[in-house]
């Protein structure tokens, strides 16, 4: 396997078995790499979830994963699910 499955099968167990900021953090790591293999849905489902217990910036208490990173992988992926016409 290579480096990038390796990740994705890391943060998807991260996911399934973990909680709180964990899986948070799981989910925007696997979210970002959805959206440089071009999964929209996927990266959509996932940014989702990481942010499903967020209504503001200061709801974000994970450490795991800045929430400087989060805004930024935000805009990111709906930019590019925009340019592929799905949004």
């Amino acid at each position: 396997m290579d480096k990038v499955t390796d990740a994705k099968q890391a943060w998807q167990n991260c996911c399934a078995i973990g909680s709180g900021d964990l899986v948070a953090a799981a989910a925007l790591s696997l979210a970002e790499i959805y959206l440089q293999e071009g999964q929209h849905e996927q990266c959509n489902r996932m940014l989702a979830q990481a942010v499903r217990n967020t209504s503001k910036p200061e709801d974000w208490k994970t450490p795991l994963f800045p929430l400087a990173r989060v805004p930024r992988g935000i805009r990111e992926g709906r930019r590019k699910l925009s340019d592929s016409g799905q949004v």
